[in-house]
Order: C-alpha cells, then structure tokens, then sequence
C-alpha cells in the first residue's frame, strides 16, 4: 500500500517537472525566435531590442530559471538588481539572533523588573501618569527603577514626596532616560510576541 502511494507521489513530482519543463521551452523558443527575427532583419527598426525588450528578456530567463531549477533559490546568498544588495543570509541570521535575545530577555526581565516596575515604565511612556496614588511599594519601584538608570528624577523633586494615600502625576517627578526607552521597547516586543502567542 505504502509502495502504491509513493509511485503516486513520484508520479505527480515527475509530471509537475516535465509541465515545468515544458513551459521552459515553449518560454525559451518564443525568446529565441524574437532574437532570431532581429537577427536576420525580419522586425522593423522600431521593433528591436530596447530597454523593454531587454526587459522582457532578462524576465523570460528569470522564469525559464525558475521553471527548470526552482530549488536555485534556496542558494541565493547575495542578490543584486540595479545597484541595491541585499544579502539574504545576513537579514535571516540577524532575525535569528534577535528571537534568540528576545526570548533570553523574556526570561530575565521577570527577574530583573516585577510587573508593577514594567508598568510604571509603560504608563511614563504612553502618559499614563496621572492617576498613581502614593504608597511605600510605589516609592521603593521609583528608586529602583531610578537606581537602574531607567528613570531620571526632575530637577528638584524626591522620591519622598510621594506620600501615602494623595493623587500625583509620576511624570511631574520622573522621567524616562534613553536606557528606559529602549526597555520599554523591549518590553512592548515581549508583550506583543506573547499576545500574538
């Protein structure tokens, strides 16, 4: 039974070649006879190779190429079209090590930051600020998060006048430093890998 269902498999493989292949040479025998026309005079002046025909040549062989050895794409290392690279294998191993750093940073920013830090550093970013009540837990995450170089105290403002039970706005007493931002984006990667998750 098994042996029934590969031929079937290799007989559709190889016909879908030999259809592959067949459209490669009718594509090859038109490109061909275009040449052939110009060649030996048979196409007006007005009908030889300009900057669409060439064009179009350089699209038949592309398809002709891809027809006949689809699997050549899978060793293309550099790419070049009219001055403009772009190196395939750089931009995957790239990709590659960024999911690497995300999830190592995924597993330690639980350790490093607790949520309620995390969120003070989102509301500061998005201006989420205006409703934090003052209490010791939410004195001690500011000096953290200032201690860590993530947050900046305002000239002239302390920690300390965050008191107990009264409304404040955090962003009349903190702000974000470059370091705090590129958490934060971190932490939005994070968040929106999880959600997509």
């Amino acid at each position: 039974m098994a042996e029934v269902r590969d031929k079937g498999v290799t007989a559709a493989a190889s016909s879908a070649r030999l259809l592959r292949f067949g459209i490669a040479t009718a594509v090859a025998i038109l490109v061909l006879s275009y040449l052939g026309c110009i060649v030996t005079g048979n196409l007006p002046n007005e009908r030889k190779i300009d900057s669409t025909a060439l064009t179009i040549l350089v699209i038949s062989l592309l398809i002709i190429t891809i027809l006949v050895s689809p699997q050549i794409f899978s060793r293309i290392r550099l790419l070049e079209l009219a001055g403009f690279k772009l190196q395939l294998d750089e931009i995957l191993r790239q990709q590659s090590n960024q999911s690497r750093q995300l999830e190592v940073f995924g597993l330690v920013l639980p350790i490093l930051l607790p949520e309620p830090e995390r969120d003070h550093l989102l509301n500061l970013q998005h201006g989420k600020v205006s409703a934090y009540e003052g209490s010791h837990a939410v004195r001690t995450e500011i000096r953290r998060l200032c201690s860590f170089g993530l947050l900046r105290r305002k000239s002239g403002r302390h920690v300390s006048e965050l008191k107990d039970h009264i409304n404040f706005d955090l962003s009349e007493l903190v702000e974000l430093t470059a370091l705090g931002q590129e958490w934060v984006q971190k932490i939005e990667q994070l968040n929106a890998a999880a959600a997509a998750a």
